[in-house]
């Protein structure tokens, strides 16, 4: 008699598990996905694809584009970034370019993927999402780090845009985090409020340069916030 008890109690134990397993499956589908984004790079297609993380609730909620580093999708700044800003009721969306061209990482040659490619990836990331209802079209920002710190940096600059010919919408705002300044716009106007983050002792990304045309920025009226 111990025997179908004991089996009953392990078939019901068994039918919890696979209950709550597809719970927690169905909860990681709802408040993330995944959104393709094809876009034409030199001469060819590329299908870009942004994993989108939700906060609880329906929205409409601002997003945060967060760009890969030199460390392609293997920079922790993509997975870092979503709990924090998820829980202050920001959406998140990671955005590897690199896995879309084929490249795995930069560090070693900076030319496999340029940051202004990866500018243009986030701007066409950026106009998808605008049509997308759960979307505040106008609360857009893009962050990165280091590489993707450069691109976030060329995305706010007037002088970018002009040298690219883009049209697209800038976005709501930028934040870059230890960016190299090495390359600078004679144009210091932004058309976004840009936030900087940099190492006082980095010997990397060197925080001088950056500070440098930071300061031109301000003396130019522009919406810059820098530590």
């Amino acid at each position: 008699a111990e025997q179908p008890v004991a089996d009953k109690l392990l078939k019901s134990f068994l039918a919890i598990s696979l209950s709550l397993t597809f719970l927690l499956l169905s909860i990681g589908v709802s408040n993330a996905e995944i959104m393709e984004v094809a876009r034409e790079d030199r001469g060819r297609t590329i299908y870009l694809r942004p994993e989108i993380h939700w906060p609880p609730g329906t929205g409409p909620f601002g997003v945060v584009i967060v760009v890969n580093s030199s460390a392609g999708p293997k920079d922790a700044f993509l997975t870092v970034s979503i709990e924090p800003l998820t829980k202050a009721g920001i959406a998140v969306a990671t955005l590897d370019t690199f896995t879309p061209r084929d490249v795995q990482a930069t560090a070693v040659n900076q030319k496999l993927v340029s940051s202004t490619q990866m500018a243009l990836d986030a701007l066409f990331v950026a106009e998808a999402l605008r049509r997308n209802s759960r979307v505040r079209p106008d609360k857009i920002a893009l962050q990165g780090q280091s590489k993707g710190g450069v691109t976030a940096l060329h995305a706010a600059t007037e002088g970018w845009r002009q040298f690219v010919r883009t049209t697209k919408q800038p976005f709501d705002a930028t934040i870059a985090m230890a960016p190299s300044c090495e390359l600078q716009f004679r144009d210091p106007m932004l058309v976004s409020p840009l936030f900087a983050l940099m190492g006082e002792k980095d010997d990397n990304t060197l925080p001088g340069p950056c500070v440098k045309l930071f300061e031109r920025m301000k003396s130019a009226g522009q919406p810059v916030v820098w530590e």
